[in-house]
């Protein structure tokens, strides 16, 4: 996962020291007013905590997903590779034939040669297809570390409001404000990131979604021989 932030880091130390029991016991403080301290929306740690998990989750099925593309651009590359052989054998074999005035095998071999050459073509566009989806897996495995960390700020913020809910007037009351406002501005900067992200993968799955309908097309017109 890639490197966190000084609140990521801040946040993952001080979530763990609450227990699962801890985080299902804690109550989420009510805000009857508009306070400027309640820019994010109040929430169970509970609740945010099985987001947590579901967003590692997330980028665990990212990092297989990309697994899965490169070990099949592989397989695609070779099947080109031999193809391009293929190819090149058949139009030996064609000159061969028309030097000899085989014109038979020449048409014979002219047909092949073509059926070989869009098979090629196929086999490229779905190497360039695997090459997307391993970018997509990529952002998307970004996409859930930045979920991550935004959460467990998000988390964090709700069991400091918490803590320092019961918080009078006084020096301690005005730290405990700095650091909550502090947190919310790191908890809302990190949504920033993950909804931006979030932007950019989505983009990037309609390009991926728009090259299989087009190889779709590709691939009808090699079955039918057009």
């Amino acid at each position: 996962m890639p490197n966190q932030s000084r609140w990521s880091w801040l946040a993952g130390a001080c979530v763990l020291a609450w227990s699962p029991a801890a985080l299902a016991q804690t109550t989420v403080t009510p805000i009857a007013s508009d306070s400027f301290l309640a820019l994010v929306p109040p929430r169970a740690p509970a609740e945010i905590a099985q987001e947590i998990a579901a967003a590692q989750q997330a980028y665990g099925s990212a990092d297989q997903a990309e697994r899965t593309a490169v070990a099949l651009r592989s397989g695609a590359d070779a099947r080109i590779q031999a193809r391009k052989q293929l190819i090149s054998t058949t139009d030996g074999r064609r000159k061969l034939a028309q030097r000899e005035k085989r014109e038979a095998e020449v048409t014979a071999l002219k047909a092949e040669k073509k059926a070989l050459e869009r098979e090629k073509d196929l086999l490229e566009r779905r190497k360039s297809l695997r090459e997307a989806e391993i970018d997509v897996a990529r952002q998307s495995r970004e996409l859930a570390a930045l979920r991550r960390e935004a959460l467990e700020l998000e988390q964090q913020l709700m069991l400091k409001r918490a803590e320092h809910s019961g918080a009078g007037a006084g020096p301690a009351a005005a730290r405990a404000n700095q650091i909550l406002l502090d947190l919310e501005r790191a908890t809302l900067e990190a949504q920033k990131k993950r909804v931006e992200k979030e932007k950019d993968v989505v983009e990037r799955e309609k390009r991926v979604i728009e090259r299989r309908i087009a190889i779709l097309g590709a691939q009808r017109a090699v079955i039918s021989g057009h």
